[in-house]
């Protein structure tokens, strides 16, 4: 399945007024932010292993050392050009 460059962006401004939302309710983790979003696409671990077989573009960052070894870390960015057709 490919996806279209629409269905994979998101919109900022939405998913920044939902995380503001949760915040000011303390629901600070990432799991309730989606339940402040009102359109969720939920995919596929199966269907996510086909672009990204080890799941490296999903990473847990807690500190800014986290956020600093992801950055050098090539395999964990995944190219948009690998969603278009």
């Amino acid at each position: 399945m490919v996806l279209s460059r629409e269905q994979y962006e998101y919109n900022v401004d939405d998913t920044l007024d939902a995380a503001r939302q949760a915040v000011g309710e303390v629901r600070l983790g990432l799991k309730h932010l989606f339940e402040y979003l009102a359109c969720v696409r939920y995919v596929d671990v199966n269907n996510l292993k086909k672009l990204d077989a080890h799941l490296e573009s999903l990473k847990n960052m807690n500190t800014p050392q986290d956020y600093a070894e992801l950055k050098l870390s090539q395999s964990s960015v995944c190219n948009p050009s690998d969603f278009s057709q």
